[in-house]
């Protein structure tokens, strides 16, 4: 009777063993693609200086008179609803509630850490790319985990709408 399948009676715990050895091969797997995928993102974190990033110049818009206000001095805005400009001078720049963020929003349907402005080097670029969050991002009402900003594109951040302004001016003191 203990031997049905064919298998002698003794070999079941060593099944059971390997069993177990599988599972745990597995999670440990998962565990490394997991600390993988963290310690990438980390190394995309590094800041970049953004003088170099001009995109709109090569279309001919013209730099913004210098009126001495000081959101009209870089390239790389994001306005609220309320017209407060976040002056975005160095990239990445994380956006979400918590105060470590470059740009914060106290919201509690924005998430700690939402999402990531940065500057795509191969592409020439500006991007923007959810960070896992809860509510998503939206381009322009349409969701996205990643995408390419343009000047007047609206970015919705939880329940907050900001406008993407690139006015291809550059600083001078940011040389």
């Amino acid at each position: 009777m203990n031997n049905i399948i064919g298998f002698p009676s003794n070999i079941w715990p060593y099944v059971v063993i390997a069993a177990v050895a599988i599972i745990l091969l597995i999670v440990v797997i998962l565990l490394l693609l997991i600390w993988l995928r963290k310690s990438g993102s980390k190394n995309e974190k590094k800041e970049m200086n953004t003088d170099k990033i001009n995109p709109q110049s090569a279309m001919g818009t013209p730099p913004p008179a210098e009126t001495g206000d000081k959101n009209h001095r870089f390239g790389l805005r994001l306005v609220d609803e309320n017209g407060n400009v976040k002056i975005l001078e160095k990239l990445p720049v994380s956006i979400g509630r918590d105060r470590q963020n470059k740009v914060v929003l106290k919201d509690t349907t924005v998430s700690a850490s939402h999402a990531r402005i940065y500057y795509d080097e191969a592409a020439g670029i500006v991007c923007i790319e959810d960070l896992d969050s809860l509510n998503g991002l939206y381009i322009n009402g349409q969701p996205t985990r990643k995408n390419v900003l343009q000047d007047g594109v609206k970015i919705m951040v939880g329940n907050i709408t900001l406008t993407f302004q690139d006015t291809g001016y550059i600083h001078p003191a940011s040389n």
